[in-house]
């Protein structure tokens, strides 16, 4: 595998690392190039937190949910007995076939479909299946033979996994958003259901674009709004400058949660809110506050005065990001008929349509990395200082040495 010395100039590097005024974006071949996403995958988030999905794919003890990340790396998500759930390499000990080939609901144990192997929920093995040619069971104690589990965490129905077992607790990786949010009561909040109320709704897309690009249009590229979105365009609000060229909104960066922050009214002009049910505080007022923001590397988690916006964005190559959103409601909201017109429009219309016109124009954003017209785009002093942040967190992670 290379090493980022191998894939980046020191002049492009300089450039990235140079003051906000004179910075520039990491070069176009960390867009669109197999090696640098190999890099990433290895020593950027391999090494961190990141979110691979939602915890009720895999809702009731024996549920398993098979999900594929950084490309080609294969996990399995298993709700065990006990109720907990946890994540597992999805590969078999001995004959490298996924341990669960699709999802699978109500399971006692799982068994491997190349060779028969059975393991209990928990991942340990029950049974090599005539490894010496008997019955058995045989469970080798002396042999490498359990399911491969990787560190996880469940924060409000959203799965992280750190894959290398090297980052920080997870208490501490979530602490900006827990504190940007104290005084929201998070324990009231469920995922929002389909207008009939049986199911989770979750909204999936696939934006032909590199991970860094929709990371960065989500939350941290406020420039974008007024020109990209048409439901914006008319809102006296948007751009978010005054006349005089101040910003209306307050800008966030703190420990790799990034974005903006402005008032509900503002959003309501900009956005046209749902009528529900506020979010709940803690101290029984009205939220007045809306926030669009990131959590480095793959997760947005956005407040409005009436719900939580989760979003889940998967490499799957260096021009393919898979894209899921969930939205968290008052616990009433989430799921009775009666506010099923509301959860209907905030789950499968407003934000949908934003993340279409955004796809539209991130796929023209990754074309355009292959143009020889410029090697490496400067980062606009004004609107960029969080990109200007975001640029650099990577680069700490790719120079950071192997362990």
């Amino acid at each position: 595998m290379k090493e980022l010395s191998q894939l980046l100039t020191e002049q492009q590097i300089a450039k990235v690392r140079a003051p906000l005024q004179d910075s520039y974006w990491l070069p176009n071949i960390s867009f669109k190039s197999h090696a640098f996403f190999e890099l990433e995958a290895k020593k950027l988030f391999s090494r961190t937190w990141m979110s691979i999905g939602f915890s009720f794919e895999a809702e009731y003890p024996g549920d398993a949910h098979p999900v594929t990340v950084l490309g080609n790396v294969p996990l399995v998500m298993v709700r065990d007995e006990a109720g907990a759930l946890r994540v597992f390499h999805n590969v078999c000990p001995h004959d490298c076939s996924k341990a669960v080939f699709g999802d699978a609901k109500g399971l006692s144990r799982i068994v491997g479909q190349y060779h028969g192997w059975v393991w209990n929920l928990d991942g340990t093995l029950r049974n090599a299946t005539l490894f010496d040619g008997t019955k058995g069971p045989h469970t080798l104690p002396d042999r490498d033979a359990n399911l491969k589990e990787v560190r996880s965490c469940v924060w409000n129905n959203t799965v992280f996994v750190n894959l290398s077992g090297e980052a920080c607790p997870f208490a501490d990786y979530i602490a900006p958003v827990e504190d940007l949010y104290s005084d929201i009561d998070l324990s009231d909040l469920k995922p929002g259901r389909t207008k009939e109320g049986d199911q989770v709704f979750v909204e999936r897309a696939i934006i032909e674009s590199n991970w860094k690009s929709v990371y960065e249009n989500f939350a941290i590229n406020v420039y974008h709004e007024g020109f990209v979105h048409e439901g914006y365009k008319a809102a006296p609000n948007v751009p978010r400058v005054t006349d005089d060229g101040e910003k209306t909104y307050e800008e966030i960066d703190d420990r790799g949660y990034q974005g903006l922050r402005f008032t509900g009214a503002e959003a309501d002009l900009a956005y046209g809110l749902a009528r529900s049910p506020m979010l709940p505080m803690k101290d029984g007022g009205v939220p007045n506050k809306h926030t669009i923001m990131s959590l480095y590397p793959n997760t947005n988690i956005s407040v409005a005065p009436n719900n939580m916006l989760i979003t889940v964005l998967t490499p799957q190559a260096p021009d393919r990001t898979a894209y899921d959103s969930m939205m968290l409601l008052p616990s009433d909201v989430a799921h009775q008929s009666k506010f099923a017109k509301q959860r209907e429009y905030l789950l499968t219309v407003d934000w949908a349509i934003a993340r279409d016109e955004d796809g539209a124009v991130l796929k023209t954003v990754q074309a355009g990395r292959h143009s020889p017209a410029f090697d490496q785009h400067f980062i606009v002093p004004f609107w960029g200082a969080m990109c200007h942040s975001f640029c650099n967190r990577i680069l700490d992670d790719l120079e950071r040495s192997d362990p």
